[in-house]
């Protein structure tokens, strides 16, 4: 009996080929001063962080956008649709058997008998990987997979990152309107002295009038901060996936001490966004080996076991068949094409190489910027506390003055502006200084460590 296909014929076949893989490797310098991440190693709970500020009404907002976001769990079932698509990926390179079940009739003329075939088994069909192609789709399957894990802890990071910001919002509005009530409380007693000196004769009612002038002022700016409040709890409540958020007051968190960092690249390891594009950079390469799998011949075979029977269904020995069918495909016919695809990518994975580069500058940039911003920030609170307690000192010696005749009116009006400014600007700094704290853990990914 002759052979139809001789496994010397498929050694030849094979022989033809060869095999593509990506020859990428993560860089592993930024400048010769500043090495970059061997391997990223992200923070694997970000809300815990926030633990050391033992702030629990803000461990509980966390805690619940970590769970309800309705963005993050969007992110969670992509992280599922993409592992779906790498597992699927996973096993191209495996013989796909499938069941078949047919029948076909025919006549080959106008008199001819019409005849009946019918067909019932298994066909298999197996493409070989000789250029490595489908392997390295397998792999770009799996870079995406990673890409869009990273992606999701990208995102808790942000939505963590917006929910610390919008509560310090609404305590710094609420730190606000306690210090407008203060300064309102400190200018009634004000008003209480002049009217005093009023009814004495030794003062003006343009005195008392000009007094009253900086009481409506004040009250003039307490609507927006209510509407502040209001905007942060309605901020809250969407980033938790809830209909309203109730908080009570507290005091804005700080840290007492002034933070440092000595190894940058521990922190560069922290960040997603750092891990996104060096996977990214990662995938373009993959593409640029699969461009050239190209130039390499596909083999293929499809084959077939089971019975055809003529007339009627039967599936006996004398039915039984069965069918190997190998096809070589050659490289494309158009080689320029292929050439121009791979020039291409080529240019693509220096593209990508070179904004992976510069985005690990601009990071380098933030973090430093932001730990800089921060420790001047907490120091420019200090100061300010001390002009804050000399401004309340100045205004209760005026006062004293003001009543024993040895100060004029304006000097007591002078000290209350320098006061109500001090309270004023105490405020907006904790709540600058939490917020620049809130830019740390941004940008140092939940990694820094104090």
């Amino acid at each position: 009996m002759t052979k139809l296909f001789r496994p010397s014929a498929l050694a030849l076949l094979l022989s033809l080929g060869g095999c593509v893989s990506s020859q990428y490797q993560a860089p592993v310098q930024l400048t010769a001063e500043q090495p970059l991440p061997a391997q990223y190693q992200l923070v694997a709970k970000p809300a815990d962080w926030w633990q050391q500020l033992h702030d629990p009404q803000l461990m509980t907002l966390l805690q619940k956008a970590g769970a309800q976001n309705a963005s993050l769990l969007a992110a969670s079932a992509n992280v599922k649709r993409y592992a779906a698509l790498q597992s699927d990926a996973a096993d191209n390179d495996l013989p796909k058997p499938t069941a078949t079940a047919g029948m076909e009739r025919s006549q080959q003329g106008k008199d001819a008998v019409v005849s009946s075939r019918y067909q019932q088994g298994v066909s298999v069909s197996w493409q070989l990987d000789l250029s490595g192609a489908v392997a390295l789709a397998a792999q770009a399957a799996e870079q995406d997979r990673d890409i869009a894990v990273l992606r999701l802890q990208e995102l808790q990071l942000a939505v963590l990152t917006q929910v610390a910001r919008h509560y310090g919002d609404w305590l710094g509005a609420q730190l606000q309107i306690e210090v407008a009530q203060a300064n309102l409380a400190n200018l009634a007693k004000t008003r209480s002295i002049v009217q005093a000196q009023l009814d004495a004769g030794s003062a003006s009612a343009l005195e008392l009038t000009r007094l009253q002038a900086q009481i409506y002022q004040v009250e003039a700016g307490l609507p927006a901060l209510y509407l502040q409040q209001s905007q942060a709890q309605l901020a809250l409540a969407a980033l938790t996936a809830q209909t309203e958020v109730r908080l009570t007051k507290r005091s804005l968190p700080q840290f007492s001490q002034p933070l440092a960092l000595a190894q940058w690249q521990d922190v560069l390891a922290k960040r997603p966004d750092l891990a996104i594009a060096e996977r990214q950079l990662a995938k373009v390469h993959t593409q640029l080996a699969i461009d050239k799998a190209a130039w390499y011949p596909q083999l293929s075979l499809q084959g077939f076991l089971g019975f055809v029977s003529l007339g009627s269904v039967k599936t006996g020995t004398e039915q039984q068949s069965w069918s190997l069918a190998p096809s070589l495909s050659l490289p494309a016919t158009d080689p320029w094409s292929v050439a121009d695809r791979i020039d291409a990518s080529t240019a693509g994975a220096e593209v990508a190489l070179q904004q992976y580069r510069a985005q690990v500058f601009d990071v380098v940039r933030d973090l430093k910027g932001s730990l800089d911003a921060y420790n001047q920030g907490r120091r420019a609170q200090l100061l300010q506390q001390q002009q804050l307690a000399a401004s309340s000192e100045a205004v209760r010696l005026t006062q004293l003055r003001y009543q024993s005749g040895m100060a004029d009116f304006l000097q007591l009006l002078d000290a209350e502006r320098e006061l109500l400014s001090a309270r004023d600007q105490a405020a907006r700094l904790s709540l600058a200084n939490y917020q620049q704290m809130v830019g740390l853990y941004q940008q140092f990914a939940a990694g820094i460590v104090l």
